[in-house]
């Protein structure tokens, strides 16, 4: 899994955001954006690549797709989907994004590092990153 951290005091930058909600047979289309974008499924299940990894995004669950790589749908959504998306910019790119064996020891994230303690992301609210459809469950990160 990657991560995307990014060490800036200042606030991110908004460019655009929404909901998406749609009965059937719904598919992302395939682009290439200067933006972040995070996706909240709220229902159903967002079949969503990036770079050719495939991810399954279902309810309650969210990803960062990174400015810069390609994103696309690889598969019908079925019969409804509703998410929330959000466009968005980090100021003087101040920001890195690193494999899960690279993370810092200052986050102290429940399954990482020890959990239970500092400044980490342990006390956000309950949403869960999706997977790759290649790789197992996350153990830690709960968002």
């Amino acid at each position: 899994m990657k991560y995307l951290i990014s060490e800036n005091a200042d606030a991110l930058i908004h460019v655009s955001s929404g909901q998406l909600l749609n009965q059937k047979n719904f598919i992302h289309e395939r682009r290439n954006l200067d933006t972040f974008v995070i996706i909240i499924c709220m229902k159903g299940t967002l079949y969503i690549a990036q770079d050719e990894k495939r991810f399954t995004l279902g309810e309650n669950q969210f990803i960062i797709l990174f400015a810069g790589h390609e994103h696309y749908g690889y598969r019908e959504c079925g019969d409804s989907i509703s998410y929330y998306w959000c466009h968005f910019r980090i100021r003087d790119d101040r920001f890195r994004i690193i494999d899960g064996d690279e993370w810092p020891p200052y986050f102290d994230v429940k399954g990482k590092n020890g959990g239970g303690g500092g400044g980490g992301l342990n006390n956000s609210p309950n949403f869960t990153s999706c997977r790759s459809t290649a790789e197992s469950p996350p153990t830690a990160g709960r968002f």
